[in-house]
């Protein structure tokens, strides 16, 4: 992925830039060079420089397709290097514009910056589905002969033989590891979907076979 560059600006500089052709802001006349921020100083920057204002534009740009020499420079007051562009601002370099006063920052550069992520979040929110349905074979298989077993035996373990005990830590692993799927996925995604429906379809099945085994604890020792 190209490296990204962030600019903070007003809608009428940038409606004036889109009437010209190009971007000039007042700092390229009176400084020589226009100010850009990485992804990890954007914030900081608006904080700071702008009291986190709402009524402002930050321009996205490719780096790779700026016209105008690009320098990386230190700033006074920080450590950090800023990259400031010395020239105008080519309209073919801007690959977004995100208007603060109706987006939130945070979130519009964690999905820029985090492609991957939001990959892995959509993933594992779909997993953790899967793995809910796929326990809930043996889970059914273990219901249904618990149910049998308490019509004709209601004293009997429900989980013997030996291969219903089996069948249920298997299912109760696979709902374990489907919920801790769809939690991280939930955690991270503001996307809800098979995150949730995996979450709560893997605890609902988990709660039940806890009580399967409680019950067949409780049998176990009465016997």
């Amino acid at each position: 992925m190209n490296r990204l560059l962030f600019h903070i600006t007003s809608p009428q500089e940038w409606q004036k830039a889109q009437a010209e052709g190009m971007y000039r802001p007042e700092s390229l006349e009176r400084e020589g060079f226009i100010h850009f921020s990485t992804a990890f100083q954007i914030q900081g920057v608006h904080q700071k420089l702008y009291n986190a204002r709402r009524d402002v534009l930050v321009l996205v740009v490719d780096e790779t397709r700026l016209t105008s020499p690009l320098r990386w420079e230190s700033v006074p007051g920080t450590e950090m290097r800023f990259p400031h562009l010395y020239g105008p601002l080519n309209l073919e370099a801007v690959v977004r514009v995100i208007d603060l006063s109706a987006s939130d920052l945070e979130k519009e550069l964690r999905n820029l910056i985090r492609p991957s992520s939001r990959f892995w979040q959509d993933a594992f929110g779909k997993f953790s589905f899967a793995l809910g349905v796929l326990a809930m074979l043996p889970g059914g298989i273990i219901m249904t002969h618990t149910l049998i077993s308490s019509i004709h035996h209601p004293e009997a373990n429900p989980l013997m033989p030996v291969a219903y005990s089996i069948l249920t830590m298997f299912s109760a692993l696979l709902s374990l590891v489907g919920g801790a799927l769809g939690l991280a996925a939930l955690l991270q995604d503001e996307r809800k979907g098979f995150a949730s429906a995996g979450c709560l379809l893997n605890a609902i099945l988990f709660l039940l076979l806890c009580l399967l085994a409680a019950m067949a604890l409780m049998a176990g020792s009465a016997q």
